[in-house]
């Protein structure tokens, strides 16, 4: 689960930008905000929402998210000769100079220091310009891993620049290690030590790209029918749990099928009246989109992870967009603790959600991504009702038209 993610200087986002998703201890107990092992008492909410209006950055925020840790986790391969991908900054003549900058507080199983059960890893990353004035980040100004074994800042690992890379000893590299000097100005010390074959790091970048997202590049992004096809036909269990889904939705379906063709497999859905199951191609767009996307979700279920989902609710009835975050806030649906962080236009989601749970993004006069937690507002009581007060703008972050 992430705890904190901060952000300064990318795309949208120009000042520092700051989520802290930590529950305040005065909130009171709920089974959706979920109580970590490390620190002792900290509680984190199993779903995260940000709405706001068209372009006032929530995909900015989201797809920074998934760049930093597919940075940590895969940069060694991802990796150009020339740039760091997907760091693009703020577009104004100052802000195309300056690094950027994001720090990431996150909860793992992977401990560096030995300790047992889940611990507390902050990330930060520091990417620098050529002085050519591209928005593009090219290299790595300062990258450093800290743990909290004793809710103190513990380092792992740190490096300035093209300086020496600083391990700590429980790791096993000495500082005269080769691999410690192979790896690039533009790649991170996670991904290219687990690429060498340190197993520490290797651990580490599994377990953090254990990730679901609908998110690639700029866009949304769901499996392709084929990669779908092969999921479900891999995987009873999704077919089962999808079957479950598809007949509160959808009153004509009676369940999904994988059927073996001379073709190859494919989805077939009875349907109640028809001889016939209808392949995937021939359903509503709704049905379709939860087919391509309950995957992600369900592989975030069952394996305690984090989803990050941009406008995870386009073509869901609200209801079922409701029902997908109540899987993630039970405990019986989510006994591993996966979180969801997602964005969405569907206000009626409001009406289910705690003030903890719910982000605004919005854009000042300069056009600068700002964002803040609902319970950030002053005056805002547990019992209100969060649409309202939205479309109010009690809260902000809402559109302004004509």
């Amino acid at each position: 689960m992430i705890h904190r993610f901060y952000v300064r200087n990318i795309q949208s986002v120009r000042e520092g930008v700051e989520l802290d998703f930590r529950v305040p201890g005065t909130t009171p107990d709920h089974p959706r905000f979920r109580r970590r092992a490390s620190p002792p008492g900290v509680r984190l909410p199993s779903v995260i929402v940000l709405i706001g209006p068209n372009g006032s950055g929530k995909t900015t925020l989201l797809r920074t998210m998934i760049s930093i840790v597919n940075f940590m986790a895969r940069s060694f391969d991802y990796r150009s000769d020339e740039e760091v991908l997907d760091f693009f900054a703020f577009e104004s003549h100052e802000s195309r100079r300056k690094p950027t900058r994001v720090e990431i507080d996150f909860d793992t199983e992977w401990s560096p220091f030995g300790s047992d059960g889940r611990s507390v890893l902050r990330y930060t990353l520091e990417l620098l310009r050529d002085e050519n004035g591209h928005s593009q980040a090219s290299r790595v100004g300062y990258e450093a891993l800290h743990a909290f074994p004793n809710g103190r800042p513990r380092r792992v690992f740190e490096r300035r620049g093209g300086g020496p890379v600083h391990v700590a000893k429980d790791l096993g590299l000495r500082p005269g290690d080769d691999r410690l000097a192979s790896i690039p100005p533009n790649a991170s010390v996670i991904a290219t030590l687990a690429k060498l074959g340190v197993a520490p790091f290797m651990a580490l970048a599994q377990d953090v790209g254990a990730l679901q997202s609908n998110i690639a590049g700029s866009d949304r992004w769901h499996p392709p029918d084929d990669v779908a096809v092969r999921t479900y036909q891999e995987l009873p269990e999704f077919v089962e749990k999808v079957s479950d889904v598809l007949p509160r939705f959808d009153l004509g379906i009676e369940e999904m099928k994988v059927y073996e063709l001379s073709g190859g497999p494919v989805l077939g859905f009875n349907h109640r009246g028809l001889d016939t199951p209808v392949l995937l191609a021939g359903e509503s767009s709704g049905t379709r989109h939860l087919i391509r996307t309950f995957p992600i979700l369900q592989f975030a279920l069952k394996l305690g992870s984090l989803a990050v989902l941009d406008d995870f609710d386009a073509e869901f009835h609200a209801d079922l967009a409701a029902e997908i975050l109540r899987w993630f806030q039970s405990e019986d649906r989510n006994p591993r603790g996966a979180q969801l962080i997602c964005s969405t236009h569907n206000l009626s989601l409001l009406d289910d959600l705690e003030k903890e749970e719910v982000f605004i993004a919005e854009k000042n006069r300069d056009g600068a991504t700002r964002a803040y937690g609902v319970r950030q507002v002053a005056g805002v009581r547990r019992a209100e009702n969060l649409q309202k007060l939205y479309r109010s703008g009690a809260l902000g972050g809402i559109p302004t038209f004509g």
